[in-house]
């Protein structure tokens, strides 16, 4: 993580360095001026839809905001893996009612092959994050757990796995 931090850094002072080059302004007329404007690893919860979590990135455009999730390991060949598309839509759902404003859409960033992949918001995306956290619900006050799914390693991953195995 260490090297994607560094490159990160790196890619933005560049950015920075070529709008300074670019429009000869400095100190807090650059700051006024250059966007988007980032926050990193934003708290958001929501008691309405019983969901919290960490944003990574929100880059903030003065009209627009557009939340950041950063993933290492390979990127799919086309779009996101399908448990980053959904994380990526919830952070967009808690972050509209935090802010009280329409994000349309959020982006998840695969730093190993360094694409960004767009993930768009509407109703019926919206209507399936709500019914996942519903299940998910749902499997949390049963008696016996679900059985494990074939990768072993991703319930080991998981932050419910105390909850869920009653460990």
């Amino acid at each position: 993580m260490k090297g994607n931090f560094i490159s990160a850094a790196e890619d933005r002072s560049r950015q920075v360095f070529d709008y300074v080059e670019k429009h000869n302004v400095f100190a807090e007329e650059l700051w006024n001026k250059i966007l988007p404007k980032v926050t990193a690893e934003k708290w958001v919860q929501s008691y309405k839809l019983d969901l919290r979590g960490i944003v990574d990135i929100i880059e903030d455009y003065n009209d627009y905001i557009i939340p950041v999730e950063l993933k290492t390991g390979k990127a799919p060949n086309e779009g996101a893996w399908p448990g980053h598309r959904v994380q990526a839509g919830a952070y967009i759902l808690l972050l509209q009612e935090k802010l009280n404003t329409k994000i349309k859409k959020a982006v998840v960033r695969y730093l190993d092959n360094k694409k960004d992949v767009d993930i768009v918001m509407n109703s019926f995306f919206e209507m399936e994050i709500k019914d996942l956290i519903q299940k998910v619900k749902d499997l949390l006050i049963l008696d016996e757990p679900p059985p494990c799914i074939k990768s072993e390693n991703k319930c080991n991953a998981c932050n419910l796995k105390e909850k869920c195995m009653g460990l």
